[in-house]
């Protein structure tokens, strides 16, 4: 069956229905706030090739890794990102994930019912398909990939279908490949190279005349490495290539190259992504076997390289669901097919027994794939902020505090708020580290990032040779894996740092230098560390701890050390409201009111005193304090919850 004739078929209204609503299910499903950390600098790149006219050969952004080659391999997905933003903003990119990551499931059930599966089969295994895609949902040039990657499954399975013709289409989803994510070259390659390799041996085994299948697939392959050089990096993409081979995955700050973990699985985030990943590796060799002596080759040897390459980097799972679902799909419906002609007798028998158990196989998928869905950490990790724009994780008020005061030196900050502050801090300011990966390993920059975490003495000497005077570190309960955020707060000291900034994102460091003298007089916080918190909250909610014990004490002295200390705010009134009775609510909003005071642009302390407000029937006080927060909080997003109740 052909994409028109799929089209133009006639089918029920309820299985459009199902379609529809699978891929608007998985539309909510990729609804996340833009946690990308990498589409900021994406973008900036794009910026600077609009601004200087050329395609950058070596690095600007980084004063860590400043004139050493750089090649940017991802120029057009750049360019249409930088496009998305200009005229939809945040809320563009938002969209532009939801479209590419759902076209990229249609384009798999239609790849799917071109391979011979049937609507219910295909439709069956979008589940695993939209859950899989999660595993790499945060925005970035894989996503237009995404889509060329299931153009290029799609081109396959119209071919065997007949139309000869719609190889030459290889050629030019190739050449987009190349620009898109040059990268990625290297995957379209291998795939290509095996459709064209079982090709020839195919021809082969037939009995063709050798020059038939031979220049048939020798011409075509010419074209698609020609291709491959046609991007602006021209022959220098082998420098691309080289890099991939070479790569080390286990001295990076990203974790998305480290092989895949049986932990992994639990992730809160995107455990039920890779869930599906084992479901679809388990039922793809199974449904190949179904099928028999009718296995393309091709087939096999595409499952058996994305599944070894899916075990070493697990950020290709999302590349080996988009290659297997329509391999999967198409096995399945072969299979199925093949039961039909068959035509059991009527009786007892063993052939009707089949026949009658295959009849279930069409509710029996829908049932299994639909689970993943349904898997507990799918709604703790897609519920929550959703329908806010920016993920509460990037230093949104720390970057507008560093425009407005502009302090002197290079920063510190952690690896995931490199691309934000390029974007926007570039060219006043220039970064530590950020997500372009093969420099920072090449020049041992990482490996010296990632010491100093953890060692105090390497930190210092980081610090002096890097001339770093400030620093942007992310608070307790950040959104990324802790041995990522590379944020040694034990290491600012108050007699060398001074705690300048802090709301619910980050935190702002300066170095006690003579240029930051006048900043430091002025905006300097006399409180406690946030790092020192977390110990007080969990004595807060131990339920042993008897009502009057060590936390007032505490807490007592901390205030009479410093009558400013937010963090010791918050938790004396929080106990006071949790364990006294209502004679303490002055004592209560005091509290909070101070720690507000202390802190203006935090969200937490307008929070709790909201919630103070309305648990006590005083709602017209805390409408007038989300206004207040509106005028005061740099993060408007995280107001949204105060702003839905005082409607």
């Amino acid at each position: 069956m052909s994409v028109r004739d799929h089209f133009r078929g006639e089918a029920p209204l309820w299985r459009w229905v199902l379609l529809l609503s699978i891929v608007g299910g998985a539309g909510w499903l990729y609804s996340q706030p833009l946690g990308s950390y990498d589409v900021w600098w994406h973008m900036a790149a794009a910026r600077q090739i609009l601004e200087t006219g050329h395609f950058p050969r070596r690095d600007t952004f980084s004063f860590t890794i400043e004139g050493i080659p750089w090649y940017d391999f991802q120029w057009l997905s750049q360019m249409i990102f930088l496009g998305v933003y200009r005229l939809g903003g945040v809320a563009g990119l938002v969209w532009a994930r939801i479209l590419l990551l759902t076209g990229t499931l249609v384009l798999l059930y239609l790849a799917a019912r071109v391979r011979g599966a049937s609507r219910i089969v295909a439709m069956s295994l979008l589940p695993i398909g939209a859950a899989g895609l999660f595993t790499r949902f945060n925005l970035g040039p894989e996503h237009l990939f995404f889509l060329a990657l299931a153009t290029l499954s799609l081109l396959r399975g119209m071919q065997r279908r007949g139309r000869a013709w719609v190889r030459w289409g290889l050629i030019p989803v190739h050449l987009l490949i190349a620009n898109l994510h040059g990268g990625m070259t290297l995957v379209s390659l291998a795939m290509i190279g095996i459709y064209l390799a079982t090709d020839a041996f195919e021809g082969y085994r037939r009995g063709e005349v050798r020059r038939e299948w031979l220049d048939r697939n020798a011409w075509l392959l010419g074209g698609v490495v020609l291709v491959t050089f046609f991007t602006p990096l021209g022959t220098d993409i082998v420098a691309v290539f080289r890099d991939a081979f070479t790569y080390d995955n286990t001295r990076v700050l990203n974790t998305d190259w480290l092989p895949l973990r049986r932990s992994d699985f639990g992730d809160v985030a995107r455990g039920f992504g890779y869930w599906a990943f084992g479901l679809l590796a388990l039922l793809t060799p199974l449904a190949l076997l179904a099928r028999g002596r009718r296995i393309f080759l091709d087939d096999l040897l595409l499952y058996l390289l994305f599944l070894l390459l899916a075990f070493e980097r697990r950020r290709v799972v999302a590349q080996f669901v988009i290659v297997s679902l329509p391999i999967c799909a198409g096995a399945i419906g072969a299979w199925m097919a093949a039961r039909k002609e068959e035509k059991p007798g009527r009786g007892k028998g063993k052939a009707h027994r089949i026949s009658a158990a295959s009849a279930f196989l069409p509710l029996l998928l829908p049932l299994s794939s639909a689970a993943i869905f349904l898997f507990p950490h799918a709604g703790r990790a897609t519920l929550g902020r959703r329908f806010e724009l920016v993920h509460p994780g990037f230093p949104v008020g720390a970057t507008r505090w560093i425009k407005e005061h502009r302090p002197v030196g290079n920063p510190w900050h952690p690896y995931h708020f490199g691309g934000y502050l390029i974007w926007h801090l570039y060219p006043d300011y220039r970064v530590l580290i950020d997500g372009r990966d093969h420099p920072y390993q090449k020049t041992g920059v990482a490996r010296h990032v990632i010491e100093a975490i953890t060692d105090r003495e390497k930190f210092d000497r980081l610090v002096e040779s890097y001339g770093i005077t400030f620093a942007i570190v992310p608070n307790t309960g950040n959104w990324i894996e802790l041995h990522q955020t590379a944020e040694p707060l034990a290491f600012f000291t108050k007699e060398r740092w001074a705690l300048v900034f802090h709301d619910d994102d980050a935190s702002i460091f300066l170095k006690r230098t003579p240029e930051h003298r006048k900043l430091i007089e002025r905006f300097e916080y006399h409180l406690i560390r946030p790092q020192y918190v977390v110990r007080y909250v969990d004595l807060l909610q131990d339920p042993f701890v008897n009502g009057s014990s060590a936390f007032l004490r505490e807490t007592d002295r901390l205030l009479s050390e410093s009558p400013g200390m937010s963090e010791a705010n918050l938790l004396r009134g929080r106990y006071f409201e949790t364990h006294a009775g209502a004679d303490y609510s002055s004592i209560v909003e005091a509290c909070y009111r101070q720690a507000i005071e202390d802190l203006p642009w935090s969200l937490t302390g307008y929070y709790l005193l909201f919630d103070f407000y309305f648990n006590r029937g005083r709602r017209k006080e805390a409408c007038e304090l989300y206004a207040a927060a509106r005028r005061r909080v740099y993060y408007k997003p995280g107001l949204a919850p105060m702003a839905a109740r005082c409607r």
